[in-house]
């Protein structure tokens, strides 16, 4: 089969084997993959990301990151944004047949007892990828009604749903996005579609403002220009919540700095790099400040059914739709600020 295979930093289109499915394994041909940040720090990051896996995997194994470590010589297939079709079941499968459409959470049980995260995985191909296997126990059927692309986008949303959670946000709440690349965007319509709608979008992108605007934001604007949170603070009476979903060192700096006392800030941008920024900054505003990373299994579930019944309409965040032999491409095209969410049909 043909994949897109990173190594050393450098993505091209290769032949790898056909996977073989376990006894609770689906084989699956990706029908969408959409492109994440993530997927952009494996590719220009790669050594602060592969130390940062090792040291999780090795020495932290309660860590989400837990898996095989990572090497930038071992070919990795990336892609955990997806949606498939089966081509064939596991024999101890009997809730799937061939020809389901399914999404999953990019987890997978090897035969050997092994845990790993498809997409970062070196021994199992991720969803850019012409064939992959997903963990039957984590697949959800969607219907025909939903196009794949869209489908793909449930884990973003889920990344985003689970952000929304952890910030517990209160009625009457005024919000601050900081960042509207896809997770800053993807926060915008879950909050929104929660009934939260005192949101200030913030980010250095024209069209990326006008887009979180079109998707729901009261106001948007320039973080160089204007405080994202004195915009907020004109919303409500409650210290905001903060999403910093940038992931660039010296971002927290910022917020901790321009942040109303006792807001609450979510971090959910990636930031692979040292960062220094000064505590006693947050310390003097008593700021709470807490993490959020990828999501539950219900909250999963939950994003897909609000997908497929239209409480979210995640469209709007697809820049475009390549072939695989274009992913490459692709990858270069999204180091850019214009584009959002590129997907990948194989």
């Amino acid at each position: 089969m043909k994949a897109l295979s990173l190594r050393s930093s450098v993505l091209t289109i290769d032949e790898f084997d056909d996977p073989v499915p376990g006894p609770r394994h689906l084989l699956a041909r990706p029908l969408a993959c959409g492109i994440c940040g993530s997927d952009l720090h494996m590719v220009h990051n790669g050594s602060e990301l592969f130390d940062l896996h090792r040291e999780a995997s090795l020495e932290a194994p309660h860590s989400p990151l837990r898996g095989p470590a990572l090497d930038p010589a071992v070919p990795v297939v990336l892609g955990h944004e997806f949606s498939a079709e089966v081509v064939q079941v596991g024999s101890a499968v009997d809730n799937f047949a061939v020809g389901d459409r399914v999404v999953s959470m990019p987890g997978l049980l090897a035969t050997d007892g092994s845990i790993h995260t498809l997409g970062f995985s070196p021994s199992y191909p991720g969803g850019f990828s012409e064939l992959m296997l997903i963990e039957s126990d984590l697949a959800i059927p969607f219907g025909p009604d939903l196009e794949p692309s869209v489908a793909a986008l449930t884990e973003p949303l889920a990344v985003a749903l689970h952000a929304v959670n952890r910030a517990a946000v209160q009625p009457g709440q005024p919000v601050v996005v900081v960042g509207c690349g896809p997770v800053g965007l993807a926060i915008i319509l879950q909050l929104r579609a929660a009934g939260f709608d005192r949101i200030v979008g913030a980010d250095l992108s024209p069209s990326r403002r006008a887009l979180a605007e079109s998707l729901g934001a009261h106001e948007v604007l320039d973080p160089t220009e204007a405080s994202p949170t004195a915009a907020a603070a004109k919303l409500g009476e409650l210290p905001p919540v903060i999403f910093e979903a940038v992931g660039v060192p010296g971002v927290m700096d910022q917020i901790a700095m321009d942040a109303v006392t006792n807001s609450h800030v979510v971090v959910v941008g990636a930031c692979l790099e040292a960062d220094r920024w000064r505590p006693m900054l947050a310390l003097a505003r008593e700021l709470t400040i807490s993490f959020a990373l990828a999501y539950t299994a219900e909250e999963f579930a939950e994003t897909l059914k609000a997908i497929e019944r239209g409480r979210i309409d995640p469209r709007p965040l697809i820049t475009s739709v390549v072939p695989l032999s274009e992913a490459p491409d692709a990858f270069q095209r999204l180091r850019q600020a214009g584009p959002v969410k590129i997907l990948v049909e194989t």
